[in-house]
């Protein structure tokens, strides 16, 4: 089943990214309950009543931040140790913020690829007679 009428979300994106801490996932799964609620209304379009009786409690998203920013210091890897010895090496930078211009002209000539349009064959892609 549809909504009649299509609801304006993007006016409220704030809310939506304050309550969901930008996890899509966490978005999803409130505003398809949100969704259902305004379906099982027989609503026209989804308000903001139906889905604010879905949104993650204050203290669930202070929890939830907390524990994102504790799992994205789980992936700095980069301890004192490892910077001191790296130092010593002559290694000082970052391993991850080093790039060979190499590997930056394969990517940026790999993405030119030339668009075909579409409906239109492409010939040389095609067998020609019987072989």
């Amino acid at each position: 089943m549809t909504l009649e009428k299509a609801p304006e979300l993007e006016i409220h994106w704030e809310y939506f990214y304050e309550r969901s801490i930008g996890c899509v996932g966490i978005l999803k799964d409130w505003l398809t309950q949100a969704y259902r609620k305004a379906l099982d209304e027989s609503a026209s379009t989804l308000r903001e009543h139906h889905w604010q009786s879905y949104a993650p409690s204050i203290a669930k998203c202070l929890q939830i931040a907390a524990e994102a920013i504790e799992g994205e210091k789980a992936f700095e890897f980069e301890s004192p140790e490892v910077s001191l010895l790296r130092q010593k090496l002559g290694l000082s930078r970052k391993l991850s913020t080093i790039i060979s211009s190499e590997e930056i002209s394969i990517t940026t000539t790999s993405s030119k690829k030339t668009k075909g349009h579409p409906g239109i064959r492409q010939p040389n892609r095609d067998v020609i007679g019987g072989v």
